[in-house]
């Protein structure tokens, strides 16, 4: 079980990564309702939702690598505890993982007021 938990820790980096990526690279054009980094703001205009995509996706890469790094010392630790403790413990590790998806929002949003105003 501490292989699999070992992976499925690294799961949620990849895939904050991944999206990371496309959000910042494989953007559209023009404002998409339907994929990409969609708030008031970064739909307001074509350029708001370029940058807006960009600077989140950038963001997302970074989050992505400091989450990575920082879940190595607990897939050294399921090896030296219970299957119960080792889920637990996964199931949290995620968790924070997930939840850091939301931290660039502020800082994108307060950019895009910066530059963009109100609109």
């Amino acid at each position: 079980m501490s292989i699999l938990y070992t992976v499925l820790t690294f799961f949620v980096p990849a895939v904050i990564i991944i999206c990371g990526y496309i959000m910042k690279n494989c953007h559209s054009a023009e404002p998409d309702s339907t994929i990409g980094y969609r708030t008031a703001r970064s739909m307001s205009s074509r350029e708001a939702w370029v940058f807006a995509n960009e600077r989140c996706g950038g963001l997302w890469i970074k989050i992505g690598a400091a989450a990575a790094a920082g879940s190595l010392p607990f897939c050294a630790a399921y090896f030296f505890l219970s299957k119960d403790h080792g889920a637990a413990l996964m199931c949290v590790l995620m968790l924070l993982q997930t939840a850091a998806m939301l931290l660039p929002i502020p800082r994108v949003e307060k950019e895009l007021k910066e530059k963009f105003g109100d609109k």
